[in-house]
């Protein structure tokens, strides 16, 4: 009886690990909303030159990447 009563605390414990995931996602879901709805915004209206169309395209290349 006692292994199994040590064994359910582990798997308790294990579910800890869980809860440092949720904070993840939470700071992804923030940054997102933040950070990337500005961005997003930003490329809602095309660049009318070729130099502002690669500044605008690098800009949306490094957001996606840290997206990522």
């Amino acid at each position: 009886m006692e292994e199994r009563a040590k064994r359910e605390n582990l798997g308790d414990l294990g579910d800890l690990g869980d809860l440092d995931d949720l904070d993840d996602v939470g700071d992804v879901l923030s940054w997102l909303c933040k950070k990337g709805e500005e961005t997003l915004k930003r490329h809602t209206d095309l660049a009318t030159n070729l130099s502002a169309i690669k500044e605008q395209e690098q800009d949306f290349e490094k957001f996606y990447f840290i997206s990522m």
